[in-house]
């Protein structure tokens, strides 16, 4: 009882800070008229998380089989998102870092996977930034 404890103390106090991260690198990869209806969907999940509490309790009424019902998808979640070419690093981040070539391939990708190509022919960086930062 005492791991059990412990655990969900552990869960309560990075829960706030998992979301928050989720949402911020969903908004980063998303832009425009998306980054509403994103944001919407990041919130109904809680919602819909709430409604369907009740029904898992129906099917398993022990509170151990409970708790073990809600925690397997986040399990699943964070072990999928284990994997590190699954999702990749946020090109904001990677800019603000001076990571410029990465960013431009991730962007690249972005770019090749949606469909689309820019007016100038694929993104490009200035390099000028990358001196500047050897340099300083």
């Amino acid at each position: 009882m005492i791991v059990f404890m412990i655990l969900r103390g552990c869960v309560a106090a990075s829960s706030t800070a998992l979301f928050t991260c989720g949402f911020v690198y969903c908004m980063e990869l998303v832009g425009g008229k998306w980054s509403t209806l994103v944001s919407f969907g990041l919130e109904y999940s809680w919602a819909l998380g709430y409604i369907t509490v009740p029904l898992i309790a129906w099917a398993a009424p022990r509170w151990d089989h409970l708790q073990l019902a809600i925690s397997i998808p986040t399990a699943l979640f964070v072990a999928v998102l284990a994997i590190p070419s699954l999702v990749p690093e946020s090109p904001k981040w990677l800019l603000v870092n001076g990571r410029l070539k990465e960013a431009e391939e991730i962007l690249i990708k972005a770019e090749e996977e949606n469909g689309k190509n820019s007016v100038t022919g694929g993104v490009k960086f200035d390099s000028t930034v990358d001196e500047d930062r050897e340099k300083n």
